[in-house]
């Protein structure tokens, strides 16, 4: 590379150190800083991240991304919801999805996700990705928990997130003239000038480097990884969320952190999930003797994923094993590839076995909070997909509705961006220096990754999870407080701190039962509190400084 800080070191890989070489030609040299220059950085690398990526291809984009499998639209095993079908409509998708939200949910968003979504899957067609088929060659529809209509398109049966997003990097790649540069590395904070979000420093095998960029977008999904059982990959720790807080960005809706209901329970993390797909297909949930668990509800074994989590952690409380039972599901393995390939390494067969499963985080409602172009209150910053709290979940998100919102929501930040005016700014060359040595520092310095997040995990799923309470919030803020006080300004184990500190006061705040959020000291929905809260001013501050009525008509 040239650069102090970017020497070949018996830790960097030569072959990731190639690929940085590949990613610009000339990074600017300034004493012990490399600093990169981009018109736009992206960071993540799933399919938001990526969906942007397309749609800036005439701009100079960065991807900035630990990982090259897109996180959690890597691991999607649900489909993607959109209203194509004979029998479907646009309002019926966003009934739907209103119906689903419990109150919350911004209708006038709803309708750019499902209106938009459906010309965001033209996109996915012309990329020949092989969505299923029935023998005419007609897409297969299926249904999940919540939709009135079949309308969820799968790829591959439940592997529609890996095909989709190896696919979109693919065509991005295609044409190497326009196509994004890949960075590894680990966003460590974002770069303000005069009020402007200018650029990203970053770390890779405890190496700081820093882009600069006129506009950055965020993309760097959810928060499912602060839990001590989750089907979120190990990134999804919220520090998205933590970066834009610490620049005085507006979060909202953090205290929605909906659980998959059937998390294949094992030892390994994440957890394999088990597509609610499944039981669209005529999968029941059992107790030990085989009697169905959801038999009393109306929607069956597709009511809501909150009411069904509910369900499954009452018998687990009350120390019972509870099962999915496919033993009826037809072609199980041809449907479900990634569901078989999962249980044949724990020695099950569906077409045989019960299933043990049990309900694990999924997916964050909440984030930063954003208008409907992903723009946020902080110049220069946007942000998409489940990082982004735009008001289209409400309080509880609609099955396979999360890959279609990355693809909506991050072709739209991409326009937004691209239609910006602002030049990339001047930035002062102590601040960068006095930022580069104060992480090189602090990673140095920096405590073990493993025990921190297992104690926040061990927290969040204990006394911030399924059901919550005023002892527990309580309880759970004072052992992340003490946490935050072992932990330095300058360790990037701070970030995952600061963002469950921020769910835990925003689930202590909503004093009702709504959606995935559930207080057992208050199990009624409350009327006057169907609004959306928002804090800002950092993610250690109070929970109320901007409450804010959300769109339900």
């Amino acid at each position: 590379m040239g650069a102090v800080r970017w020497r070949l070191r018996p830790r960097s890989p030569p072959e990731l150190v190639g690929r940085w070489r590949a990613c610009w030609s000339s990074p600017e040299e300034v004493e012990m800083s490399v600093i990169w220059h981009a018109d736009v950085v992206i960071i993540g690398s799933g399919l938001a991240g990526l969906s942007a990526a397309w749609h800036l291809r005439d701009q100079r984009v960065m991807v900035l991304s630990p990982s090259e499998e897109g996180g959690s639209s890597y691991l999607a095993r649900g489909g993607i919801a959109a209203a194509i079908g004979n029998n479907d409509s646009v309002e019926a998708h966003v009934a739907d999805t209103v119906r689903a939200g419990a109150g919350l949910v911004d209708r006038d968003v709803a309708e750019v996700l499902v209106r938009e979504g459906m010309e965001r899957m033209i996109d996915l067609f012309e990329m020949a990705i092989p969505f299923d088929r029935d023998a005419e060659g007609r897409l297969m529809l299926g249904r999940e928990a919540l939709h009135g209509r079949n309308r969820i398109v799968h790829a591959a049966g439940d592997d529609t997130g890996r095909q989709v997003t190896r696919a979109v990097r693919e065509a991005l790649m295609q044409d190497e003239a326009r196509a994004p540069r890949f960075l590894p590395g680990r966003a460590l904070e974002l770069v303000v000038d005069e009020g402007r979000v200018c650029g990203v420093v970053f770390e890779n095998a405890g190496q700081v480097g820093v882009v600069l960029a006129k506009g950055v977008l965020l993309a760097t999904g959810g928060v499912g990884g602060l839990y001590q059982h989750t089907t979120n990959g190990p990134g999804a720790l919220g520090e998205g969320m933590a970066l834009a807080a610490r620049v005085g960005a507006r979060l909202a809706d953090l205290e929605f952190v909906q659980f998959h209901p059937t998390a294949l329970l094992a030892y390994v993390r994440p957890l394999p999930l088990l597509s609610e797909a499944i039981r669209g297909q005529g999968a029941m949930l059992v107790d030990g003797e085989g009697r169905a668990i959801m038999a009393g509800h109306p929607q069956g074994d597709l009511a809501g994923r909150d009411v069904v989590a509910r369900a499954l952690w009452a018998r687990v409380g009350a120390g019972e094993a509870v099962f999915l039972d496919a033993r009826a599901v037809p072609g199980f393995e041809t449907q479900f590839p990634r569901a078989a390939e999962a249980l044949g390494r724990l020695g099950l067969d569906a077409a045989q076995d019960l299933l043990p499963v049990t309900p694990a985080a999924h997916y964050h409602m909440g984030g930063v909070a954003t208008d409907a172009k992903g723009r946020t209150n902080v110049p220069g910053l946007w942000a998409a997909g489940e990082v982004a709290s735009t008001g289209v979940h409400g309080a509880n998100r609609l099955a396979s509705n999360s890959l279609l919102e990355t693809m909506v929501f991050g072709a739209r930040a991409a326009w937004d961006i691209g239609a910006s005016t602002s030049a990339l700014q001047t930035v002062s060359m102590t601040r960068i220096r006095e930022l580069e040595r104060a992480w090189s520092r602090g990673i140095e310095a920096a405590v073990d990754p493993g025990d921190v997040l297992e104690r926040v995990g061990r927290t969040m799923w204990q006394f911030v999870g399924i059901e919550r309470s005023e002892a527990g919030l309580i309880y759970a803020a004072q052992k992340l407080d003490g946490l935050r006080c072992e932990v330095g300004v300058y360790d990037p184990a701070r970030l995952a701190i600061e963002a469950a500190q921020a769910i835990a006061r925003a689930a202590h705040r909503r004093r009702e039962t709504r959606g995935a959020h559930c207080r057992v000291d208050f199990p009624d929905r409350d009327p006057t509190l169907a609004r959306r809260l928002f804090v800002q001013g950092g993610l250690a501050s109070r929970v109320d400084e901007h409450p804010a009525v959300g769109a339900t008509r």
